[in-house]
């Protein structure tokens, strides 16, 4: 048969009305197309509803009130890429219910994390990771305290007197006057840029006192620093 084909009021299939439905197989009468309001469609197998097309174009399957574009009820298997495009920072949450807590594209080439509605952490599109910071002009940047539970190898130079830590495992910017601190530097170098086997500082009664003791030298590729601090 070539051509359309126009079906006005019942056919041996199916009913007509506000709620018309098609079978789409011979004495099949659970599975096939279904139109339950004006402007509505729907998909049905086995006498139960799969997927509902409403009069402004949203899709739902498993749920016959869609409200977005494409709305699933139940969990998705994709086997492929996954992407967003929306101008506004396409975001993917990671909870059912849970709209403020997930991975967002904030601005091209990059993503961050979100939970509870605030940004915690935020990767750059050259690599670089921020936390607490959305521009990290590190390959790592904390804006904030940071704790670390053993000890810090250093793999760049940078400048010993930038790092402090108190006992309560807290970076400081700055020592004071009221703590007493251990520093020991590892394989530092001196002015003149020779290496030095290790430096330490402290006192001849084995305390160690604040700021005038920190080694005020360029802490080299691999070394070590040890600084902990207590107040007085």
């Amino acid at each position: 048969m070539a051509g359309d084909v126009h079906i006005e009021g019942n056919n041996n299939s199916g009913t007509a009305g506000e709620n018309a439905t098609l079978d789409l197989a011979v004495d099949d009468h659970d599975s096939g197309v279904n139109m339950p309001t004006d402007g509505t469609l729907t998909l049905w197998t086995n006498n139960s509803e799969e997927v509902r097309i409403q009069s402004d174009g949203d899709v739902g399957l498993g749920t016959t009130d869609p409200s977005n574009q494409l709305t699933v009820s139940g969990d998705a298997n994709v086997t492929d890429n996954l992407g967003t495009d929306g101008a506004d920072s396409p975001s993917i949450p990671l909870a059912v219910g849970d709209n403020d807590t997930g991975l967002e594209n904030p601005s091209s080439d990059e993503l961050s994390l979100t939970t509870g509605g605030t940004e915690h952490v935020r990767v750059g599109s050259d690599g670089r990771v921020g936390l607490g910071t959305d521009s990290p002009d590190r390959r790592l940047d904390v804006d904030g305290n940071a704790r670390i539970g053993n000890s810090l190898f250093v793999n760049d130079d940078v400048y010993a007197n930038d790092y402090y830590l108190e006992d309560e495992g807290e970076w400081v910017s700055d020592l004071t006057d009221d703590m007493v601190c251990e520093v020991c530097i590892k394989s530092v170098k001196d002015d003149d840029g020779d290496a030095v086997d290790e430096e330490c500082s402290s006192s001849d009664d084995g305390s160690y006192s604040s700021k005038s003791t920190v080694p005020d030298s360029t802490v080299a590729k691999g070394s070590q620093i040890r600084i902990q601090c207590r107040k007085e």
